[in-house]
């Protein structure tokens, strides 16, 4: 295989970290067999493979996944404790593992799914569908659930014939397309399973096509923002999907908010494991995300507790905090889309999930926040607490605004001398609601208070894959509504960021395609209407035969002559598309200001 210019940068990233890794990771990676696989009725490969030790204590949620209880694995009181009918403790699982099972589901022609117990017998509402091939055939899907890496995963496709077990052999319906579903995303760190709904595969846009749908927690941000072992996670569910079912023509990641940066991220650091990405409403990663929201808090309790009627009006308090105001709703974005989101992820005493059933020993000795979750990344400082990338020293809040005339020299100094920083994480205290500044470091005339960060956490973050440096060889249609006007947190700018951080890594961003819709509502697939997304479907499909018809040239050189920048108004209509819609005086950018 030729390796592409742009991705010379990628595996040389890739060569800096596993040159970086545990020997263990390197032992434990080379006694995995590729390809190797397991059956209904057994549970899959526990791991890890490149990701570091097992976290403990690790909340199993088979039960809440309609999967029944984990397998019992040791009798040592190691992880969430198994009990029989009568509620009697059997023993302990620290895997979480469950067997692997196959379930029917069919859609019903009121649009519905609907439980398939009895595959002989034909419901009389069963609905059909057509593929993207032109087959038509009974809408039936067949759903494979288990636990792979110690997280629940699901793999759906349509199975109107018999397929137990599954055979390439058989006939099928699969276009030989796969969908990686991200989900959509929330603030985890760590030490769970997280439950799988059923209906994270049962998506009915892509299965009705023919695509077949893959799914894991262990990349879901809801539960933990461990890029390493999303990838790894990912890789292992890809690579048992393979094993089974055969080599997918392409894979296409999806998923929203913390599901988009996820792809993001993965692309970069796995070139191949996606071949396509559609992030919506996103952020190109968490980690510098958590730069700006920790400002908005310290923003936030300036303006509260100033003296200045200015900062009475939110809208003003743009100028700042750079995000939306708005006096109407008595809010700024900073506050309806982040306010208390610092406790979810800085705050090392705030436990974000039920832990009563786990060991008390274990719980009380965790530290609850994103950078304990990487401690195996990030290290331990002398406290015992890992090491917070966040920092504020130097930061001059309000510069461009001040340079602008938006504000005073005097507003611009008072504010940046008194607005402080965040407390180390052995200082923190346990949060109360409402919020209070217990953990704030005041700043004050000559004494600004602001927060250190550690530099060795932060270039772990780098080279660990944590950040997204624009490195992603792959056609991008990054998509969101327009939501800046209702404050919330998925604002426009994530978008630019993206192709910004591109553009510098690969001189090109032409293969990050951003499109936005002006329809503000919640009842279709990830907020995006199905128009759209079934036209990001055909460019992808399009655009990702171009490059396997010329594999030695880059995303950017292959890509469809339609496949451009694009926005749409609120009922549906193109409101322009093509090259420089986005610029400063562009079509699109008057409309989405």
């Amino acid at each position: 295989m030729t390796i592409h210019r742009a991705w010379k940068p990628m595996l040389l990233a890739g060569l800096v970290l596993w040159l970086g890794a545990a020997p263990w990771a390197l032992a434990q990676r080379a006694s995995i067999a590729p390809g190797q696989t397991f059956g209904i009725g057994e549970v899959g490969p526990i791991g890890p493979i490149f990701s570091g030790p097992h976290q403990y204590p690790f909340l199993c949620n088979t039960i809440e996944s309609g999967l029944g209880p984990p397998v019992v694995d040791n009798y040592e009181g190691i992880g969430t404790p198994v009990f029989d009918g009568d509620g009697n403790i059997i023993g302990y699982s620290q895997h979480c593992g469950v067997p692997m099972r196959i379930d029917y589901y069919y859609r019903s022609t009121d649009g519905t799914w609907k439980e398939l117990p009895d595959r002989a017998v034909r419901p009389p509402d069963l609905a059909q569908t057509t593929t993207t091939e032109g087959l038509t055939v009974d809408y039936i899907v067949r759903v494979e659930r288990g636990t792979i890496n110690r997280f629940i995963y699901g793999i759906a496709m349509l199975a109107p014939f018999d397929m137990t077990p599954f055979s390439p052999y058989l006939p099928t319906p699969w276009n030989r397309r796969l969908v990686f579903s991200f989900g959509s995303g929330g603030g985890g760190v760590g030490h769970r399973q997280y439950p799988m709904n059923v209906r994270e595969v049962l998506i009915d846009e892509f299965l009705s096509k023919g695509y077949a749908v893959a799914y894991t927690t262990g990349a879901r941000t809801a539960r933990s923002y461990n890029m390493t072992l999303a990838q790894e996670t990912v890789m292992m569910v890809k690579d048992h999907f393979i094993a089974r079912y055969g080599e997918p023509l392409y894979t296409i990641g999806i998923g929203s908010s913390g599901g988009a940066l996820t792809q993001y991220v993965l692309a970069q650091n796995h070139p191949g494991l996606l071949d396509a990405l559609i992030p919506i409403r996103g952020y190109p990663d968490m980690i510098t995300q958590s730069i700006y929201v920790g400002d908005c808090e310290l923003m936030e309790y300036y303006f509260d507790h100033s003296d200045d009627p200015r900062w009475k009006s939110k809208k003003e308090r743009e100028v700042f905090e750079g995000l939306a105001g708005n006096d109407e709703l008595g809010e700024t974005a900073c506050v309806a889309g982040w306010r208390g989101s610092v406790q979810a992820f800085i705050n090392p005493y705030f436990a974000p999930i039920d832990v009563s059933s786990l060991p008390p020993e274990e719980v009380a000795a965790t530290r609850w926040t994103h950078w304990d979750d990487l401690r195996n990344i990030y290290g331990v400082d002398e406290h015992g607490f890992a090491p917070n990338t966040w920092d504020n020293v130097g930061v001059q809040y309000g510069l461009k605004s001040l340079q602008a005339g938006r504000i005073t020299k005097e507003e611009f100094f008072d504010l940046n001398e008194r607005i402080g920083g965040w407390k180390q994480p052995h200082e923190f205290s346990p949060p109360t609601f409402p919020y209070d500044e217990a953990n704030i470091n005041k700043g004050e005339p000559g004494n600004p208070n602001r927060t250190t960060g550690s530099l060795t956490a932060i270039h772990r973050a780098y080279q660990s894959g944590q950040v997204f440096q624009g490195y992603a060889d792959v056609p991008i249609i990054d998509m969101r509504q327009y939501e800046d006007p209702i404050l919330d947190m998925h604002h426009f700018l994530q978008s630019f960021a993206a192709r910004e951080r591109i553009a510098r890594a690969m001189g090109d961003a032409s293969h990050q395609l951003i499109w936005v819709d002006g329809t503000q509502r919640h009842d279709t697939f990830l907020d995006m209407r199905h128009e759209v997304l079934y036209k990001a479907l055909d460019v992808i499909d399009r655009w990702l035969a171009n490059r396997r018809a010329h594999p030695h040239l880059s995303a950017a050189e292959t890509r469809p002559a339609d496949a451009v920048d694009t926005c749409w108004d609120d009922e549906g209509n193109v409101i322009a598309a093509g090259p420089g819609v986005w610029d400063e005086n562009g079509p699109c950018r008057t409309a989405y200001p």
